[in-house]
């Protein structure tokens, strides 16, 4: 039996039944998984044979305060002449796992030269294909209602498309397109478009690093996330999702979250003031296994059953079929939109047809290629110049002036003096009333927007805050072309039936608990 136990510091329960009592060794950082990988394991006290199957809360106050979970469950063979109890005995303690994690031959070597006198090795001898020759290994694992777990453990190796790898250093982020009109198909499910900052979460031994889709470490931006590694059941996992701050309705607000961004180690006050939830919708690597070629339902399902969530670490729940019906909550609820993806679909690293985004709010990344002098008694500058890539070409868009706060004037007005240039970035110098000035095209802004005019202008844009992670060359006009759908099924407008509004409203979008998370 492994514990995961989630104290004051993660660590891993080992634990062998030897003579009525469970023999066990924290370790640290987990069990080893390579060949040859060696593992620090502390001897501590014998555990009673009940203590097995605990899952769940020890209370603060107590030893060991904190959540344990069922990691892995088996049996196991001891090796060699000499009993279970004996090898232990003597320091060096030989056997074979067969566990729905955890397979093949290891070693419990204690440390000689130990200060502490119960420092050991957990080392892995073996691949499992080395042991696990005989047909009857899989049949003789113990199942949920053998050994009254009140969870299953999944067997990642069993699942269709998955594939044994170690962890990727680095994975790129899928993305969706932009389509025109909801729809509901059963081959498709859907989830709410969360408004934040994108991120994969990757977690390893104890510790969890956040990237943000350029690949940037946005973990010390982010403190109060790294809960993440304490609430996931997993030694080692890639987790895709959104970090977003909600507001009091439990609605994601972009420029709630601008504050947030690029500052390391944030102030308490902070935290508090613009606190960070991050929403998990996908899972794309898990101890020991790459799953981006498993059916992504099965990917959600296998998610949602590791993760225990809490306000600050939550699952992005989804509905099948209802894609219209959910739509129209989400516009009733005042929500950005929603994404529809392919129950069956593989997890890629671009975007694709795949994944789909249907906007209620209208908002838009675009490239700032300048800035005009300021009007009356408005400081630092009057509006943002815009621009959309048309092959080679920057288009003038439109410009942006309300919307910002007096810190973000200031702010921003440091940042274009950065980036101030002689030459205009666009293909034809705009035409407008105050003194233009312009910048590199390296700057990309958010903005939400009502209409496009006839002359391709964007119509009352509103600045949203500024996309640090995004490459100004994807900020293109191709994509305000409506997306193909000729391979969907659309079905006719559904009514919202009254009796599921409040059940999709729960379980997607939950209020926060306290007012301190507003």
């Amino acid at each position: 039996m492994v514990q995961r136990h989630a104290a004051r510091r993660l660590h891993f329960d080992f634990r062998l039944q030897i003579n009525g009592a469970l023999a066990s060794w924290a370790v640290p950082k987990g069990p080893p998984q390579e060949v040859g990988e060696k593992r620090l394991a502390v001897h501590v006290e014998d555990h009673p044979i009940e203590y097995a199957t605990f899952e769940g809360d020890i209370p603060k106050g107590n030893y060991g305060a904190g959540h344990v979970d069922i990691w892995d469950q088996g049996t196991f063979e001891v090796e060699g002449n000499e009993s279970a109890a004996e090898q232990v005995e003597r320091g060096d303690l030989k056997f074979r796992l067969r566990g729905e994690r955890l397979n093949g031959r290891y070693v419990l070597v204690k440390m000689r030269n130990s200060s502490r006198g119960n420092e050991w090795l957990f080392i892995r001898k073996s691949d499992p294909l080395q042991v696990d020759g005989d047909a009857d290994a899989k049949r003789n694992r113990p199942t949920k209602a053998a050994s009254s777990l009140t969870q299953t453990i999944p067997d990642l190796a069993g699942l269709n498309g998955s594939k044994k790898a170690p962890m990727p250093e680095h994975v790129s982020v899928a993305l969706a397109q932009l389509a025109e009109k909801p729809f509901s198909d059963p081959n498709w499910l859907f989830e709410i478009k969360w408004d934040g900052e994108r991120s994969l979460a990757y977690v390893s031994d104890g510790h969890v690093e956040l990237r943000a889709r350029s690949n940037r470490n946005i973990s010390p931006e982010y403190p109060e996330l790294k809960s993440i590694v304490k609430q996931l059941n997993a030694r080692q996992a890639i987790v895709d999702g959104e970090i977003v701050v909600l507001d009091a309705e439990g609605r994601s607000d972009f420029t709630r979250i601008q504050p947030r961004f690029g500052v390391s180690n944030p102030p308490q006050s902070l935290q508090e003031k613009y606190p960070a939830t991050f929403y998990a919708y996908d899972l794309l690597y898990c101890d020991g296994y790459d799953l981006r070629d498993i059916a992504l339902e099965t990917r959600k399902n296998l998610l949602r059953e590791l993760l225990r969530p809490s306000d600050t670490i939550r699952y992005s729940d989804h509905v099948l079929e209802t894609g219209v019906e959910l739509y129209e909550i989400a516009r009733e609820r005042r929500l950005e939109g929603i994404i529809a993806k392919r129950r069956d679909s593989r997890y890629v690293g671009r975007r694709s047809p795949l994944w789909l985004k249907f906007k209620i709010v209208h908002d838009l990344d675009v490239v700032i290629g300048g800035w005009t002098a300021p009007r009356k008694s408005r400081d630092h500058f009057g509006a943002l110049l815009m621009g959309l890539y048309d092959g080679e070409k920057l288009k003038y868009v439109g410009s942006v002036g309300t919307g910002f706060d007096r810190a973000m004037l200031e702010k921003t007005a440091k940042t274009l003096l950065k980036l101030e240039t002689s030459d205009c970035p666009f293909d034809k110098p705009p035409i407008v009333k105050e003194a233009t000035h312009w910048i590199k095209r390296e700057l990309v802004a958010r903005v939400k927007y009502g209409q496009w005019t006839n002359d391709v202008k964007l119509r009352a844009p509103v600045f949203l805050g500024f996309q640090e992670d995004r490459d100004p060359r994807d900020c293109r006009m191709k994509k305000l072309n409506l997306v193909n759908r000729a391979h969907l099924t659309v079905l006719p407008h559904q009514k919202i039936r009254p009796s599921r509004m409040p059940y999709v409203v729960k379980i997607l979008f939950p209020i926060p608990r306290s007012s301190k998370r507003s």
